[in-house]
């Protein structure tokens, strides 16, 4: 259950989109630091937020979850009753469970722990094993929930919906990510206060943040020989090579599509009814693949509200 209110405090959710990683976002989900943003401002603002299908489907087998975890590990999982306030910075904590007791556990890794209370646990109901467990955004979400529940410990715990196991991952609290936290709450906050927003990470963030003026059909500021009034010399040298640039790259994947085209065409046709063949440095492969009949499902599509979007070509 989610107690913290957004708005006006941010949850351990979402730290994975906040906090830098070695001088870069995680962007979980495709999720930048001003789309962050953008959800306080729309709570703020009133405008009703929506979840996504993966979020519900957390939600609804949060409790069942957490049953299940106990039934397997026969272990006591608490379901608080309120929201954890970090007494360093604005966030709030809602934790899925916490374990109040001795008890031990193995990980995905086979590592046997002995926990003491309490330990902060979070729980994923995933279609499939995740690839990577020790996912860097779920990892700052517990570290996260530790620093504001004055815990040691955390178990990320992950329940695959295909064959309903576990994957267990066990971490402790670590001092310099939770000074990091504490670190990107307080900036998060400060946009939110002044009004600003990040620099952007993404071409398309700054497509979807940057309103564009919305005289399409006056002529265009002709750069070719000079600057002008409104961009520098430096702006122009700078647009000039980045254009440069962005042509070479353009043209250069256009050329790689069509040689992976061509190629794997050749490579298919030479193969024939083989599977795959080994190289000096290569395997090929072209397997024959079979799908199971699944049943007709009903996609739940959010509606959109009306927006303005700027389109970017280099021709």
């Amino acid at each position: 259950m989610k107690f913290s209110k957004t708005g006006y405090e941010s949850g351990a959710s979402d730290l994975g989109a906040i906090v830098e990683v070695e001088g870069k976002f995680l962007m979980p989900f495709g999720l930048t630091p001003n789309d962050i943003i953008e959800r306080h401002k729309n709570a703020l603002a009133g405008i009703e937020q929506r979840s996504t299908r993966v979020m519900e489907g957390g939600n609804r087998y949060e409790q069942t979850n957490r049953e299940w975890f106990e039934d397997d590990f026969q272990v006591k999982v608490d379901c608080p009753k309120q929201g954890y306030r970090n007494k360093t910075c604005n966030l709030v904590a809602s934790l899925d469970g916490e374990i109040n007791e001795e008890f031990k556990i193995i990980d995905y890794n086979s590592i046997e722990h002995f926990l003491k209370p309490k330990t902060v646990i979070d729980f994923k109901f995933t279609r499939t094993a995740p690839k990577n467990p020790e996912d860097m955004s779920y990892l700052l979400q517990v570290q996260g929930q530790m620093d504001s529940a004055d815990a040691d410990n955390a178990i990320v715990a992950y329940l695959s919906r295909d064959k309903l196991e576990w994957t267990i991952v066990v971490t402790q609290r670590h001092q310099p990510t939770i000074k990091a936290i504490h670190q990107a709450v307080d900036t998060f906050w400060q946009h939110m206060k002044n009004g600003t927003m990040y620099e952007f990470v993404t071409s398309s963030e700054a497509s979807k943040y940057i309103a564009g003026y919305g005289n399409n059909f006056i002529q265009p500021h002709d750069l070719r020989n000079n600057s002008n009034d409104i961009f520098s010399d430096n702006d122009r040298e700078k647009l000039i090579l980045l254009s440069d640039k962005w042509k070479l790259a353009k043209s250069q994947k256009k050329e790689a599509e069509n040689t992976l085209e061509e190629t794997s065409l050749e490579m298919k046709k030479i193969l024939g009814g083989v599977e795959q063949v080994l190289l000096p440095d290569t395997k090929v492969s072209h397997k024959t693949v079979e799908y199971k009949a699944q049943p007709e499902k009903t996609k739940i599509i959010p509606a959109k509200k009306s927006h303005t979007q700027r389109r970017f070509t280099c021709d």
